[in-house]
């Protein structure tokens, strides 16, 4: 097993809550992008945490990078992580980290979302979290 801490609090954005999912937009150049991280959820047996990134037209690159957690009695558990990405895209990019879901009893679950937009020569990133609690 692989625990961690969870990335600092105050790194995170605390966006909008649209729908149970932080948001939160991003201006680079002349291009508007939205990040979200949606709440984890379970899914064919397996528990997910899912981020996005939606740029209203063509960005050099975007990049979503997720991390999913389980908090214990001990502290948070790390459970996966995933990255998404595309060149010359302006299309939406999804990142899904996911763990299957065993054992009994309910848990708490964090996804973390780093988000990384590239246009015009100029990079910037952006972070979303969002919790949700279910049991496997």
């Amino acid at each position: 097993m692989h625990f961690n801490r969870l990335p600092e609090q105050d790194s995170f954005v605390v966006g909008d809550v649209e729908d149970g999912a932080t948001t939160a937009a991003v201006s680079i150049g002349s291009r508007n992008c939205y990040t979200r991280a949606f709440p984890p959820f379970k899914n064919e047996g397996y528990a997910k945490g899912l981020a996005r990134t939606s740029c209203d037209g063509q960005v050099a690159y975007n990049e979503v990078y997720t991390r999913l957690y389980r908090l214990r009695a001990w502290g948070w558990q790390f459970l996966d992580d995933d990255i998404s990405g595309c060149s010359s895209c302006s299309k939406t990019v999804n990142s899904v980290s996911r763990w299957q879901c065993t054992g009994v009893g309910t848990y708490t679950y964090a996804v973390y979302g780093e988000h990384t937009v590239t246009y015009q020569g100029q990079t910037k990133k952006d972070y979303t979290r969002s919790e949700d609690r279910f049991g496997c």
